[in-house]
This record gives structure tokens, C-alpha cells and sequence, in this order.
């Protein structure tokens, strides 16, 4: 099928992205890899009026440390997510989880901040991002604010940013904490019965934090996807 005619204006800055979407309102589109968006304007699931390509700004790109955190931007593709050499040595879970997505042309153009927009509860970026403890910073016209990961992804295809600011709130950056591994980092585990359709998935992450002594912190999560909404889907322990 082919998507119902659209519009089309590529932003030049964050600035003027927020600005077009609080013009364009329900009828405006933020179009990042576009591989979410596109399939669902040609099943004409969506038919936005104009699409505001974010190709063209600047500073949404790339992987940078921050003190004892990693900040990847939202325009970050899954390619240089897997590649990063500083997502590689402290993030490995990530860096495996961006490197099986798709195929290589999904992985060149897809954009990590799309697929956690988008909050496909089929997709592996979310679920191991929950495990990371990940945080979002978002902007809107008027404000900016960071979301904690166990408040971010709020049901199937829905975050805090639609519930907060609507279509004036848009995601920047994600962050996620460095931290020397004491055993391997992300493990999945699919289960799909073919009778029932149902998967369910699960990573777990494991950090040790420095302190004085022989031993370290060591903190656990685990995060898990289902078929069905959850009140609840994270767990979380915490030792010496």
C-alpha cells in the first residue's frame, strides 16, 4: 500500500523541531530512521499531514561520557550504538542488543531514540534500557526535564511524554550509568510458544559500584517483557 499524501519540512535545530510540532499539532509527524513510522503510513495506521524530518539537526548525534555516565543522542543509530567503543566497554549488554536489530539497512537508519519513542513491546532497545537504569531527557518549547526509566514507558506504544506535554515534549538524549562488570551483562531469554503467540523476554543486568575495601556494591536488575500490559515490570536487588 502506499501512505495518504503529506506534507514534508526538515527542522534545522531542536529549537525549531518543538516549534513546528506545537504548529502542526496531531497533523505533524517527528520522522527520525523512519522505520516504525513509514510501515504504519503505508498500512495507513498513521496519516500525519506533514512529517518534520530531524535528519538535518545537529547535536542529536553520536556517544559521548559524562562523568560516570553515558549519554548517547536520540538520533543515534543502531549501527554506532553497536560499534561505540565507550558503549562496547561499558555498556556491552547495549552494544550486543544494537547489533542484532533488524538487518544492516535497518540498523544504519534506525535511531535508537526512535525505537524509544516509539515503545514497541516487541522491540530489544526498551527492555534492556530498563535493565540499565536508562534515563531520558526531554525538552519541550518552554522547559526541559530528565525521566527515570521505571517511569518513562508507561503502556504498549505510550510514554510520559504523551501523557505530559503531548506533541510539545520530544526526546533529546538518553543516559545510562558506567559501571566495572562483574559478570556478563545482559542475558535474553525468548520464549514464543507458536501455539499461543506468546513472548516473553528478559534481560538482566548486573554492576558492581566502587567503594573503599575488598568488595564492592553490587546491584541487580531485571526487566522483562510480556504479551500483555503489566502494573509492574522491573525488579531490582541490592547487596554488598
Amino acid at each position: 500500500m502506499f501512505p495518504a499524501s503529506f506534507g514534508y519540512v526538515a527542522a534545522r535545530s531542536v529549537e525549531e523541531a518543538l516549534e513546528l510540532m506545537v504548529k502542526h499539532g496531531e497533523d505533524g509527524k517527528l520522522l527520525a530512521g523512519g522505520h516504525s513510522l513509514i510501515p504504519a503510513m503505508k498500512l495507513r495506521l498513521q496519516s500525519p499531514r506533514t512529517l518534520i524530518d530531524l535528519g538535518t539537526v545537529p547535536g542529536l548525534r553520536g556517544v559521548r561520557q559524562e562523568g560516570a555516565e553515558l549519554v548517547m543522542g536520540a538520533l543515534t543509530v543502531h549501527a554506532d550504538v553497536a560499534s561505540s567503543e565507550l558503549v562496547r566497554k561499558h555498556l556491552p549488554g547495549l552494544a550486543e542488543a544494537a547489533s542484532v536489530i533488524g538487518d544492516l539497512q535497518v540498523r544504519n537508519r534506525g535511531t535508537i531514540g526512535g525505537s524509544v519513542a516509539h515503545a514497541d513491546p516487541a522491540a530489544d532497545l526498551p527492555v534492556i534500557l530498563t535493565a540499565l537504569d536508562a534515563s531520558f531527557a526531554v525538552r519541550s518549547p518552554t522547559a526541559s526535564r530528565t525521566i527515570a526509566v521505571d517511569d518513562f514507558f508507561t503502556d504498549f506504544y505510550t510514554t510520559a511524554m504523551n501523557s505530559a506535554c503531548g506533541h510539545g515534549e520530544r526526546l533529546c538524549e538518553i543516559a545510562a550509568s558506567c559501571f566495572r562488570l562483574r559478570r556478563r551483562q545482559r542475558r535474553r531469554i525468548d520464549h514464543a510458544p507458536s501455539v499461543r503467540h506468546l513472548r516473553v523476554r528478559a534481560h538482566c543486568h548486573q554492576r558492581i559500584e566502587q567503594r573503599p575495601g575488598p568488595r564492592g556494591r553490587h546491584r541487580d536488575r531485571i526487566a522483562g517483557q510480556t504479551a500483555h500490559p503489566t502494573d509492574d515490570h522491573r525488579g531490582g536487588r541490592q547487596g554488598g
